[in-house]
């Protein structure tokens, strides 16, 4: 929808990225966010400017409100049926790992000096879920920490130095990605990232706790996507069933960590 300009977005299209944002919202609300990227799609795009502001209001207010009153639908349903409280975290409802929703927000809102520095420390010092990537299982075996860093600089040069944008059998030459909207997609991965530290304060942490609590790296590997829109230019790929020397390169590169990793795992434990 950014790049293809013969392309008007109608209903169809709108109605579509609705739905899969309000599917999406209501698995996972730290996802939430998704639902600001029709703002940056160019107005031009739309059969009018007026049109576009309308879509986007509503591809950000329908997927919030099904989020929500999922949300609502099941803590109702939770409260009135006494549903989880025998669960292994749970004891006639209280939660035996100290986090309360209503308690952690009052505390939150009382003292929202004490919050940002909490969320701000988390940040720095949180940074243990990078070395998950790669781990079978939470807390179970996982590769040196040299192979995680040298994989994520892997996908950075990836992500930005052979970004592709696949144009049917057109080429685009030079497809460029404005300022502007660069700034937005690095603002719905903040927001992400943020919403995800937000959701886990409030339903895992301690209430009063002076580190957030939970965070694992699965959470933010649906903000991978997105990097490749950092690159300010998009090239296309080559033709249909033209394959060069990069592409095989890139392939065999993330196949090597792959296998590199479970050998390592393999021989380190078993």
């Amino acid at each position: 929808m950014y790049f293809e300009k013969g392309l008007v977005i109608g209903k169809k299209q709108t109605i579509t990225f609705i739905v899969l944002c309000a599917l999406v919202a209501m698995l996972k609300y730290s996802l939430l966010p998704f639902c600001l990227l029709m703002l940056f799609i160019p107005a031009s795009r739309f059969a009018s400017k007026k049109s576009k502001a309308v879509n986007a209001v509503l591809s950000i207010v329908i997927p919030v409100a099904a989020a929500a009153g999922l949300y609502a639908v099941t803590t109702f349903l939770i409260t009135a049926t006494g549903a989880g409280s025998g669960s292994a975290l749970t004891e006639g409802g209280v939660n035996l790992m100290g986090a309360n929703v209503g308690a952690q927000l009052h505390y939150m809102l009382g003292s929202l000096t004490t919050t940002v520095s909490v969320f701000l420390r988390s940040f720095v010092e949180n940074t243990y879920y990078i070395t998950q990537l790669f781990s079978f299982g939470w807390l179970s075996y996982g590769p040196p920490e040299v192979f995680i860093y040298l994989y994520i600089g892997f996908l950075m040069l990836v992500g930005f130095l052979y970004s592709k944008y696949e144009h049917g059998a057109a080429r685009i030459e030079d497809t460029k990605m404005a300022f502007a909207n660069r700034l937005g997609v690095f603002i719905v991965i903040a927001l992400g990232y943020v919403l995800v530290n937000l959701l886990l304060y409030l339903t895992w942490t301690p209430v009063g706790a002076g580190l957030i609590q939970g965070v694992q790296a699965r959470y933010f590997i649906p903000l991978l996507l997105f990097l490749p829109f950092f690159s300010r230019n998009v090239h296309p790929v080559l033709s249909e069933g033209e394959v060069t020397r990069m592409h095989i390169n890139v392939q065999f590169v993330a196949f090597a960590f792959v296998i590199l990793v479970f050998m390592h795992t393999l021989f380190a434990y078993y």
